[in-house]
């Protein structure tokens, strides 16, 4: 039964990655249709929330729970420089994108390094959990109306 977890585990880490893939056309598409904070919303609690789950969950729901993730992260990560544009001020938008290219990058420079000392002092589940709950908390910034006004 070593190999069907073996395969299981392939399929979940395989398939956070292609639902991350194959959900940005559609989030885009969401966000110009609906409204792009509120896309933004979805996927950050859908991925936070997913996160949280994954040292929880085994065999065939791992599997969901790590699609779902990556369908949340796409969702947000294909959206936010939509958002960020839209915030732009006028004859700012290069130095806005600037910006914040600069801190998604620093987020994903920094991000996995505390996390990883994190998942070092007390386990890979508060590792996960933390990160989980730092997706909750960016959900939480982006739900202030101040921050997302739109054109």
């Amino acid at each position: 039964m070593l190999w069907v977890t073996s395969i299981l585990n392939w399929i979940a880490g395989h398939g956070v990655s292609v639902s991350y893939l194959a959900i940005q056309p559609i989030a885009g598409h969401f966000a110009d249709k609906l409204d792009v904070a509120k896309t933004i919303r979805i996927g950050l609690a859908l991925s936070a929330l997913s996160v949280i789950a994954i040292p929880f969950a085994s065999g065939v729901l791992l599997a969901v729970v790590a699609a779902i993730a990556g369908i949340g992260v796409g969702t947000v990560w294909t959206n936010t420089d939509t958002l960020m544009s839209n915030l732009a001020k006028e004859g700012k938008l290069g130095e806005t994108m600037g910006v914040a290219g600069s801190f998604k990058e620093l987020g994903d420079m920094v991000g996995p390094l505390l996390i990883g000392i994190l998942a070092q002092a007390f386990g890979l589940t508060i590792g996960f959990v933390a990160c989980g709950i730092l997706g909750l908390g960016a959900l939480l910034l982006i739900a202030r109306p101040t921050v997302v006004k739109s054109r």
